[in-house]
């Protein structure tokens, strides 16, 4: 049960960084803790705490990137520094903001939620990836499937195993393209 007014995704994070401070091992909120997280393993994914520990460092790591581009500026920022910045920038806006007047982004199932975290996670290392083999910084973060990432949190539930897959196959194609012509698809 989420608190009034709270998302769920939000809540779901929030909730799991918990974990990060010093509990007794034999204290409730330890054994809670470990109860909540045999539950994600068991009904979402075995890989979700990893994938939602990932989340929350580079939302960390964007917290202290925000300093040193507010002292110095963002040209300072090494192009993985960038992507780090850009994927947090789209786990806070595309992933745990929800638009509660929307009727499909009001409510997300956890299967939903972790698809969409995912999908940002795989933009941010298939960008790490491309980066080591020379694609520039810019055409990463120009991709136009960014723009269908921001926009994963509109689909609705039944479809979106399906969707996820065409937005997962239309990311691999984009930097794929990158590495062999240098062109960014053209956006439909």
């Amino acid at each position: 049960m989420v608190a009034a007014g709270f998302s769920l995704r939000l809540c779901t994070i929030a909730f799991l960084s918990l974990r990060n401070l010093k509990v007794a091992a034999t204290s409730p909120l330890y054994l809670s803790l470990i109860n909540l997280k045999n539950y994600f393993n068991k009904k979402v994914a075995s890989d979700w705490m990893e994938l939602r520990n990932k989340a929350i460092a580079l939302l960390q790591r964007e917290d202290e990137l925000a300093e040193t581009v507010r002292l110095v500026g963002l040209d300072v920022l090494s192009s993985e520094d960038r992507i780090a910045m850009e994927t947090a920038r789209s786990i806070r806006e595309d992933f745990l903001q929800q638009f509660a007047f929307d009727k499909i982004d009001t409510y997300s199932p956890i299967k939903k939620q972790y698809l969409m975290l995912k999908l940002i996670m795989k933009y941010y290392n298939e960008c790490l990836e491309a980066l080591k083999k020379g694609v520039p910084l810019n055409n990463l973060i120009s991709l136009p499937v960014r723009e269908d990432i921001a926009k994963a949190k509109y689909i609705p539930s039944e479809e979106i195993e399906k969707r996820m897959e065409e937005i997962t196959h239309k990311l691999k194609e984009e930097i794929k393209n990158l590495f062999e012509g240098g062109n960014i698809p053209p956006q439909h």
